[in-house]
């Protein structure tokens, strides 16, 4: 965890020193780290128990949560990607194959828009949830385009978000605004962290969160 950056800090700070420290890791060092984050998420008992899983197509150095996909598939489970269907909204839809992705709004590798295959936010049962910073009370801080905002705030109570991210990448605190939405659990190469998040996503909780251990 990273305990120099705390909510005064600007979000656009916070960015540019995170997207800095993504940019200066190896490509091994990212697949490896990638990987440990996998092996954990796979261990968690919603992602056991889930059968439509939310996935995202990694850009600019995010964790890869492709051996997620490739479990989720061999396992039989719906698997959703994203598209960008308007100012802040975000489509989802099956895919089977990762040939299926192709560049889409800013080059990100998304499903071509198809009313078949259109997956209902209220459907998720794992919705797996990128960013650019997060706090061990599961604040989270995007590229600034609100799309996963607007995810989680109109989600089910019962799909659980699980934020993916470098170990690097958890701080003790980020600047907070009034849409700004929780992951209900963080998952890095070091370890697992539960924020205690209610059925209010928008409300601070009070718990206290141990650190990510080895």
């Amino acid at each position: 965890m990273q305990a120099g950056m705390e909510p005064d800090w600007t979000k656009q700070a916070v960015r540019a020193v995170m997207l800095d420290r993504r940019r200066a890791q190896s490509r091994l060092a990212r697949a490896w780290r990638s990987r440990a984050i996998a092996r954990r998420v796979r261990d968690l008992s919603a992602w056991r128990a889930a059968r439509v899983v939310f996935l995202y197509a990694p850009i600019r150095g995010e964790v890869d949560p492709a051996s997620l996909a490739r479990d989720a598939w061999a396992r039989g489970l719906t698997v959703a990607y994203p598209r960008v269907a308007g100012p802040g909204w975000l489509a989802f839809h099956r895919v089977g194959v990762p040939a299926a992705l192709a560049p889409g709004v800013m080059g990100i590798p998304e499903p071509r828009a198809d009313e078949a295959t259109l997956i209902p936010v209220a459907a998720a049962d794992v919705i797996l949830v990128p960013g650019v910073a997060f706090s061990l009370s599961g604040d989270r801080l995007g590229w600034g385009g609100g799309y996963y905002d607007a995810l989680l705030a109109a989600r089910p109570g019962a799909a659980i978000a699980v934020g993916l991210a470098y170990a690097f990448q958890i701080v003790s605190g980020l600047p907070r605004e009034a849409h700004d939405r929780r992951v209900d659990a963080l998952v890095t190469e070091r370890g697992l962290a539960l924020p205690g998040a209610g059925p209010d996503h928008s409300r601070r909780s009070s718990t206290r969160v141990p650190p990510i251990k080895n």
